[in-house]
């Protein structure tokens, strides 16, 4: 895909047809049809999500994305219209990365650090691992 501002976190959905990214700087999901050949097609906004910089995302089992967003210390869950149907608080810590996982893929961890600047995060040593119990698991998985 061409012309996508500063794409971080990336899903393929369940059926391998569609493929949803953040747009960290444009405060945007954005999703486009995977063809046969691997070519994306067919650019959309899954969900336009003003005042967020989603970072690292992953998808749960009812097509929901969950994404990190740094500058609110939150994760957000974030349905097909938009909304934003649940949130995470991460504190005074900046989340980064998030993914469902565990035994029932009901456990979502959440990588989240002080600062994103690597001089800083070698002094301060701020790096954590969140990690909150769901009802509703990852996709991916039977």
């Amino acid at each position: 895909a061409d012309a996508v501002n500063v794409p971080n976190g990336s899903v393929i959905t369940e059926d391998d047809r569609q493929l949803i990214l953040a747009e960290s700087l444009q405060g945007r999901l954005t999703e486009f049809t995977i063809n046969a050949d691997g070519s994306l097609v067919n650019r959309r906004v899954f969900a336009q999500l003003d005042g967020h910089v989603p970072d690292g995302i992953c998808l749960d089992r009812q097509g929901c994305v969950w994404a990190a967003s740094p500058f609110t210390q939150s994760v957000v869950r974030v349905n097909r219209n938009g909304d934003i149907i649940n949130t995470v608080e991460t504190g005074d810590i900046n989340p980064y990365a998030c993914v469902l996982g565990g035994k029932e893929r009901r456990t979502l961890f959440i990588c989240c650090a002080a600062d994103d600047d690597p001089a800083q995060t070698v002094i301060n040593k701020s790096g954590a691992i969140y990690r909150v119990d769901l009802p509703v698991a990852g996709a991916g998985i039977p």
